[in-house]
């Protein structure tokens, strides 16, 4: 029986991934309660013409579990940080920070990740500056959404064993630093660039059972997968379930299940964060990032249809709500998150 057909999952273009040995930092966060949730256009930071953003809540859901950050003025926090990370690397004439979180099993993961995205940040770039790799902006900030990534896996799977919570998330996170653009993605939460020519640039690809490298890497490591009649997706074989993702942050108890080697190579459900880097030109038309209750139901082609008709008669806050709008009317009833950024006004800022 073959899997239906379904939106199609890309590869990224110029993908590193990249692991490294950390020692946990403690982050701020409140185990005991979690921010209400704003279901309908919630912006960090106001509104802004450079950027739109839209988290949903889904059909017949009690809680929305998705999240999303957006930071238009990276360089407006920590002063002291920002300074010694410019001084190492050079100032960029603009940076920006944005992520999309899919939480599952609750939404303190995906709430830890966005409360604690831009601190980590700053934190681990301040460490790669202490390491000295500040003489190539795009390996430094390769590194540096690498080891942030780490970080956060490591400070919620600190702080929430101590309270037991279960929960997980995805997480795609796109810094802009000047021309860069430089993508961490774990799980199935997407992003991509789209350009004037109607072309796209894929910077994540989802982590799923079965994608080639990531099924090798999991069968290496002693685990199964099998495709699941319910959903008739191929889905990661487990005591109790399968699941549907190789790479999550979080989900501790399925982590203990999974990864009982003391070797971490042969750990199977993982928070490596999968690091996609591109230079952007003028022709970048716009950036955008979702959850899967977007991919499931829009092809992406679709997707960059809708934003590039929204971007010439609507803003990007429009572009994200159509987007929702057009999921809606396929059927998804998943909690579905969208930002969408215009790289012309962004690139405007760079002269």
């Amino acid at each position: 029986m073959a899997p239906s057909s379904s939106p199609s999952t890309p590869r990224p273009g110029d993908e590193r991934s990249l692991e490294r040995q950390l020692t946990p930092m403690k982050l701020d966060f409140d185990v005991g309660k979690t921010a209400d949730v704003d279901c309908g256009t919630c912006q960090d930071e106001g509104d802004h013409p450079m950027v739109g953003h839209v988290v949903f809540k889904g059909v017949g859901k009690t809680e929305c579990q998705d999240r999303a950050k957006v930071v238009v003025d990276l360089l407006g926090s920590s002063a002291r940080t920002r300074d010694k990370v410019c001084d190492a690397v050079g100032t960029p004439a603009n940076a920006c920070l944005f992520g999309i979180f899919d939480g599952h099993g609750g939404c303190y993961c995906s709430e830890f990740l966005q409360r604690n995205l831009v601190k980590q940040f700053w934190l681990s770039a301040s460490e790669a500056v202490d390491a000295g790799l500040g003489d190539d902006p795009e390996r430094f900030f390769s590194i540096v959404m690498a080891e942030a990534s780490a970080h956060l896996e490591a400070a919620f799977i600190k702080s929430f064993n101590m309270v037991g919570r279960r929960d997980g998330s995805t997480g795609n996170m796109v810094l802009l630093w000047d021309d860069l653009a430089i993508c961490a993605n774990v799980g199935d939460s997407r992003a991509a660039i789209g350009f004037e020519d109607g072309t796209v640039f894929h910077l994540s690809e989802d982590h799923k059972p079965d994608r080639p490298d990531e099924r090798e890497r999991v069968e290496a490591a002693g685990s199964s997968i099998s495709l699941d009649p319910k959903c008739n997706e191929y889905r990661l074989d487990r005591k109790g379930g399968k699941l549907s993702m190789t790479r999550t942050f979080g989900d501790s108890p399925i982590k203990r299940d999974f990864n009982t080697s003391k070797d971490k190579s042969r750990h199977v459900l993982i928070a490596t964060a999968e690091i996609t880097t591109r230079v952007l030109t003028e022709e970048a038309e716009f950036l955008f990032l979702a959850s899967d209750g977007i991919w499931c139901r829009i092809e992406w082609e679709e997707s960059s249809i809708i934003v590039a008709d929204q971007l010439q008669k609507g803003s990007c806050s429009t572009a994200a709500h159509m987007l929702i709008k057009r999921a809606k009317e396929l059927q998804t009833n998943d909690d579905c998150s969208v930002i969408v950024v215009d790289l012309k006004k962004y690139w405007n800022t760079l002269r």
